[in-house]
């Protein structure tokens, strides 16, 4: 592929899915986690380019706490819209190519969204946040774009993977503990799963895209769906209790439909997308690989 990645966020899961993924490949890469790098501080990333002189800059690195956002605005703010911003302004100054990751929850869809557009949201829908995370997220995107600089933006929803921390561990230890696990069932999207993320951004690099991507598995489900198949391949005893949103009070409001529309990235050859269910499928394999 002859590019030099720089992967910021390098130990949250799509970090280390892509450190991964490029390492299989042989490609050059220089990862950077939180603890490596300040990437508030835009003086020591400057060096770091200046020292690594990267063609591709991938920024993994995001605040995705959803309800601890409600009550760390700021914070949020800083991670998700003014570091994105920043850095942005240095890919444009260097010709460098920036890939960031967005999320389905820059869309506040409702129930009535689901019989409008049942296929999911396409790239160019109005984004309406609900919530800090999304409008914070929402607020980067914005500032990638009015950057100037070369950018691709991939928007995933609720992202697994091997790596960190997610619904499908959480349900697994809840699983463990629990006999009965309660899990919402008003609420519709679809997984994606990290290294499928990263297998079919690296085609839309290769293929010189550029601008806004959806990237998801095929399909859709409810949260309680997804619990109940992570239960069913896992063969655990536990049962899935399905409960409306309104008996499980968070601080921050949840879309009732979030569901990407990924016919633009399915025209790309060689983005080869799957169900929610195969890919879960995979996914447990791997885990259960990793654990053996």
């Amino acid at each position: 592929m002859d590019h030099r990645f720089i992967i910021l966020g390098a130990g949250g899961q799509l970090g280390r899915e892509w450190v991964q993924q490029l390492v299989m490949r042989d490609e050059q890469v220089h990862a950077y986690t939180f603890q490596d790098l300040d990437i508030s501080n835009s003086d020591a990333l400057e060096r770091i380019l200046d020292h690594v002189q990267p063609t591709v800059l991938v920024n993994c690195a995001a605040y995705t706490k959803v309800d601890q956002a409600e009550s760390e605005p700021e914070q949020a703010r800083l991670i998700n819209t003014i570091v994105p911003g920043r850095i942005a302004a240095i890919c444009r100054e260097r010709d460098i190519l920036l890939v960031h990751y967005s999320t389905d929850y820059v869309f506040g869809g409702t129930h009535d969204d689901r019989l409008k557009y049942p296929k999911g949201f396409l790239e160019d829908h109005p984004a309406h946040p609900i919530n800090v995370y999304g409008e914070t997220k929402w607020d980067g995107e914005r500032l990638i774009q009015a950057s100037g600089c070369k950018h691709l933006i991939i928007r995933t929803s609720w992202l697994c993977g091997r790596y960190g921390h997610n619904f499908v561990k959480t349900m697994m230890r809840l699983s463990s503990q629990n006999e009965r696990v309660r899990v919402v069932n008003d609420q519709f999207g679809a997984p994606s799963f990290a290294d499928q993320i990263v297998i079919n951004s690296l085609v839309l690099i290769q293929a010189y895209h550029t601008g806004v991507y959806h990237l998801s598995s095929l399909g859709m489900c409810t949260w309680a769906e997804f619990a109940s198949e992570i239960f069913r391949l896992s063969g655990t005893k536990s049962l899935v209790d399905s409960i409306p949103s309104s008996e499980y009070v968070t601080k921050a409001r949840r879309p009732e439909y979030s569901l990407l529309n990924c016919d633009k990235a399915l025209m790309v050859d060689g983005v080869s997308l799957e169900s929610w269910e195969n890919g879960l499928s995979r996914l447990m394999e791997q885990m259960h690989l990793e654990q053996a």
